[in-house]
């Protein structure tokens, strides 16, 4: 709030009480202020103030600012603002805590079959919890809605997603007209009977046993849309045993 409605001023009754809330002066005694030659010059000091520490900041990834209230350290980070010492305090904490992507903790009454796995961000929330979210109507309009609004920012997100999967499959493809052929033909097959390709063992890495896949003929097979977003970043191995202890969980309940 930059202004609020105070005492009427008897130079501006016109203004109904509208005061600075920085320092309760009258908004019309500093717009006249400003108006004087002195005026005029002390605001283009300030602006040539304002550029210089704009500057130096701009110059490196950190600058000299206020003091910090916890540790008492000025530098500071320039894109937040934040002070050097206290957060990279706070990062190594985290990193002690959070080693990992997940981690196994208590056991979700809604998911028992999940075994504790939980995800280190978002506050340790299951991962079939945080999958279901994900999954939900409310999250994928909260998606679209930021699609449209942020359109320049989803496409450098989505051309990075694009060359990181090019870049993984360049470096685990044997290039061959073997390879050529067969991705010809279960291009067609996916087409035909609307399934999609997929990797058994996915080549960013399974994120259950770590196992690494390559773009191969071997590694390539078929499968519905909707199992291949369930099988996620797993392999087909991890993916089929969580699917049984799921289904037998269900069947003794």
């Amino acid at each position: 709030m930059k202004s609020y409605r105070g005492k009427v001023c008897a130079k501006h009754p016109d203004l109904a009480g509208l005061r600075r809330a920085s320092n309760r002066k009258c908004v019309g005694c500093k717009r006249d202020r400003d108006r004087t030659p002195r005026g005029r010059e002390l605001l283009r000091e300030r602006q040539r103030r304002y550029r210089a520490a704009f500057k130096e900041r701009q110059d490196g990834k950190t600058y000299s600012g206020s003091p910090c209230a916890t540790c008492g350290t000025s530098e500071r980070y320039t894109s937040n603002r934040a002070c050097v010492h206290c957060y990279g305090v706070a990062r190594e904490r985290m990193r002690k805590l959070r080693p990992e992507t997940t981690f196994i903790g208590a056991v979700c009454p809604k998911h028992p079959e999940a075994g504790g796995v939980r995800r280190s961000r978002r506050g340790g929330v299951c991962v079939e919890c945080n999958r279901e979210r994900m999954r939900g109507d409310s999250f994928t309009a909260a998606t679209e809605r930021w699609r449209e609004n942020n359109p320049e920012r989803f496409r450098v997100v989505r051309h990075a997603r694009t060359m990181l999967r090019r870049a993984r499959k360049k470096s685990a493809t044997e290039a061959s007209a073997e390879l050529r052929q067969v991705m010809i033909e279960l291009s067609r097959e996916a087409k035909r009977f609307g399934l999609t390709i997929d990797h058994s063992v996915p080549l960013a890495g399974c994120r259950v046993c770590g196992a690494q896949g390559r773009h191969e003929v071997d590694n390539l097979h078929l499968m519905s849309p909707s199992d291949n977003s369930s099988k996620g970043n797993r392999c087909m191995t991890c993916w089929a045993l969580e699917a049984n202890r799921r289904h037998d969980s269900l069947t003794h309940e």
